[in-house]
């Protein structure tokens, strides 16, 4: 699998405002994972992941990406199989790649989804129109 990362915190500082994490509206996916929708413009999708320290590991299973997805970790750790990715890693996964991502810390990832039309969220949320955020 061809994923293309970068560690950007040489360069860019990641202050993270915690009040305001806590009034996004985040949909619990269960067992340690939650999400916040940021935007939203036509088939293309922004949101926070949310992983909780000991989250269930059957939270994470194997998925393929139908469409780019690019995510860039805030706080804590993310794996998979291509590698360990700390705050400041800017990650992209290209359509067609599996990945089965986890965590064991306390861990927030901005993603933003390209062209989602299949996301590999859909079995796990709720249709986007019954969110209640508003952006």
């Amino acid at each position: 699998m061809d994923v293309f990362h970068h560690d950007v915190s040489s360069f860019l500082q990641l202050a993270i405002n915690d009040e305001a994490l806590a009034q996004l509206r985040w949909h619990e996916v269960g067992r340690g994972l939650a999400l916040a929708r940021l935007a939203q413009q036509g088939e293309n999708l922004m949101l926070l992941l949310r992983i909780e320290a000991g989250a269930d590991p059957s939270n994470f299973v194997p998925h393929l990406h139908t469409s780019l997805e690019v995510y860039l970790v805030l706080r804590g750790l993310i794996e998979d199989e291509t590698g360990t990715y700390g705050p400041g890693q800017l990650v992209c996964m290209p359509a067609g790649s599996i990945h089965n991502p986890r965590a064991s810390v306390d861990t927030l990832v901005l993603t933003l989804l390209y062209e989602s039309k299949d996301t590999t969220l859909r079995t796990s949320l709720p249709p986007l129109s019954t969110w209640t955020n508003s952006f």
